[in-house]
């Protein structure tokens, strides 16, 4: 599964969305293939509880995970190693 990050506008972050990305790359290097053709899903990283970021039109048939807080990004890493761990089986 390769997946790619979208950000919101950042003007009410309440946790680092940088570091929050830095944080699933390096948990799951492998999903985040700066050389593929084609997408998976999307990491929504949003600031604050309005979640504001936008899924381009391309990108609305792919599977999606928001995050709003850094409980939301523990969260995305669990399940996606549960899903790597399952695709392995």
């Amino acid at each position: 599964m390769t997946l790619f990050f979208r950000y919101c506008g950042g003007c009410n972050p309440c946790y680092d969305r940088c570091k929050a990305a830095q944080l699933i790359r390096n948990s799951l290097p492998e999903q985040f293939d700066q050389e593929a053709n084609s997408v998976d899903g999307c990491i929504l990283l949003c600031g604050c509880f309005s979640a504001c970021a936008k899924i381009p039109p391309e990108y609305k048939d792919k599977r999606i995970w928001l995050s709003r807080s850094q409980e939301d990004v523990l969260n995305i890493i669990k399940e996606l190693k549960t899903l790597k761990q399952e695709a392995q089986q």
